[in-house]
């Protein structure tokens, strides 16, 4: 009986123990996502090259002022993908649209930045509109030949996504 007992009161210690470990150890995890958070932050606003860093900068600096063609057109500089005017009045049309569903473009943050090698970059925008945020999306490419150039680029609302 003494060792049915002894066992029983080991269990029980044992319980507790790991209850207390696990219950630590969830606590530790959840405090090195935070801090995981917080570095992807700090690199996505300090570690991105200086000249993505500032195309990036530029253009939202332009939208926030309704310098919309402007923006465009700064971005787009030496792009293959962007040398027609009717791309230009496209695009121009999607954004006069974009303003009249989800209100002017207040500020930005940008929550995710993938990169292939040292040539190839995707950012990923939330666009503080007044009445609804957008997505935006710009592939960099450090082409040999022509320098910082987009190779892909869009906007729209699909901001559900960045909880994936």
């Amino acid at each position: 009986m003494k060792k049915i007992f002894y066992f029983l009161v080991c269990l029980l210690i044992l319980n507790i123990s790991t209850s207390y470990f696990t219950k630590s150890t969830a606590q530790s995890n959840a405090l090195q996502r935070s801090e995981v958070n917080t570095s992807i932050s700090k690199f996505l606003s300090d570690e991105l090259p200086e000249d993505i860093n500032s195309k990036i900068e530029s253009f939202f600096g332009l939208i926030i002022k309704k310098e919309y063609k402007s923006a465009f057109e700064k971005l787009f500089v030496n792009s293959p993908i962007f040398q027609k005017d009717i791309e230009v009045k496209d695009i121009l049309e999607q954004m006069r649209k974009s303003t009249e569903l989800y209100g002017h473009l207040k500020n930005y943050e940008i929550i995710n930045c993938k990169i292939v090698g040292k040539y190839y970059y995707r950012i990923s925008v939330l666009g503080l509109n007044q009445k609804y945020p957008t997505r935006w999306e710009f592939t960099f490419y450090r082409s040999p030949d022509l320098g910082l150039i987009i190779s892909n680029f869009r906007f729209d609302d699909a901001t559900d996504v960045f909880f994936e």
